[in-house]
Formats: C-alpha cells, structure tokens, sequence
C-alpha cells in the first residue's frame, strides 16, 4: 500500500495512473478512508487520471470465488468514487 501514498509525487507528476491492486471491499475497510483521501487529491487537485482493476474472476466476489460463483461485488479501489 505505500505505492498509493506516492500517486501524488510532485517529482514524478504522474497524470495517468494504473493501480492493478484490488481486495474486496470488507477486506479494505481500514485502508478506504486514507486510500479515498489520496485518490480524491489526485483527481482533484492535480487532474489526474486512475484507473484500478475490478478483479481477476470478473464480477464475482473473491471470497467465495470459485465455490459460489453467483455472488457479485466490487473490489475495491475499483469501486472507489475517485
């Protein structure tokens, strides 16, 4: 999770970001809020773009995946609204 805290690296200047790490959403819960606080800058102070993988098994949750392939989520920073 360290790389997250360097999207805003002034040095760099990244403008377009690909952030292939992904977990379910009830895994992440003590990450969101810092990781949501560094995404919300990137976007919005320094215009820039993210964009995060939703997941190796497509729409299925990867707790239950491959038993109960019928159960749907996001993964998060996926489902992130920055």
């Amino acid at each position: 999770m360290d790389a997250i805290m360097h999207i805003n690296d002034q040095d760099h200047a990244p403008n377009i970001i690909s952030y292939s790490w992904g977990g379910d959403e009830e895994d992440c819960t003590d990450l969101m809020e810092g990781v949501n606080r560094v995404l919300e800058e990137a976007t919005i102070d320094h215009n820039r773009t993210i964009f995060c993988s939703a997941g190796d098994v497509g729409s299925t949750n990867n707790k239950t995946y491959p038993k109960e392939r019928d159960e749907l989520s996001v993964l998060y920073p996926a489902s992130s609204p920055w």
